[in-house]
């Protein structure tokens, strides 16, 4: 990026935070989707952008997926599986946080849902953050363009001086194509790879 950015924005699960869960989905499901086809379910479900848009409640969102994706446990168990998915954030991302909070405001762009959000506020991560977006309180969907406006009107920030890490490529796409200058990383190392090659990690 052209100088240094005056908004450091970053998705949370797969970026600051290690979500598992994958696994454990196609153990279930017992072979009747690939890989692939379970992203593709998830992405296209109507259901997970009601949860992750607010509109839907987490119990609501169990009923629904133990039912569509036929798995052999009880909404309740599911819910709590869910919940034990967000592991805590990766090594070192306290530290990196820390040590650019003084330097830069930082913020969180992250599609999500209210058990995350809970969950969220147990990893000591939220206060590092001048602004967060999360989408089941806007009600905004990474990749949609109106879910990066959002930030630029919130913030007053052009969306060349702002520096976004994020793990989705169709998000990282997105961000480009609004002017951000937006990297594609998986985990804090990558992360703090890319801070120290632009020299913004001291």
């Amino acid at each position: 990026m052209d100088g240094r950015p005056q908004l450091i924005l970053f998705d949370m699960v797969g970026v600051l935070v290690r979500m598992r869960g994958a696994p454990e989905l196609l153990a279930w499901i017992e072979g009747r989707l690939t890989p692939a086809e379970l992203w593709r379910w998830w992405i296209d479900s109507p259901a997970v952008v009601a949860f992750e848009t607010g509109r839907m409640s987490g119990e609501d969102f169990a009923a629904y997926a133990v039912r569509e994706l036929q798995l052999p446990l009880s909404a309740t168990e599911f819910l709590t599986t869910m919940v034990a998915w967000f592991d805590g954030p990766f090594p070192a991302t306290r530290e990196t946080l820390a040590a650019l909070h003084d330097r830069f405001p930082l913020a969180i762009l992250s599609n999500s849902n209210a058990l995350f959000y809970e969950k969220l506020h147990t990893m000591d991560l939220l206060p590092f953050f001048t602004h967060t977006f999360f989408s089941h309180l806007t009600g905004l969907l990474k990749p949609a363009r109106a879910a990066f406006a959002q930030v630029i009107e919130h913030t007053g920030i052009p969306a060349e001086k702002i520096l976004f890490f994020d793990d989705n490529k169709h998000n990282v796409d997105a961000a480009l194509e609004l002017g951000f200058a937006a990297r594609l990383t998986r985990g804090m190392a990558a992360v703090r790879e890319i801070l120290s090659d632009l020299n913004l990690l001291l």
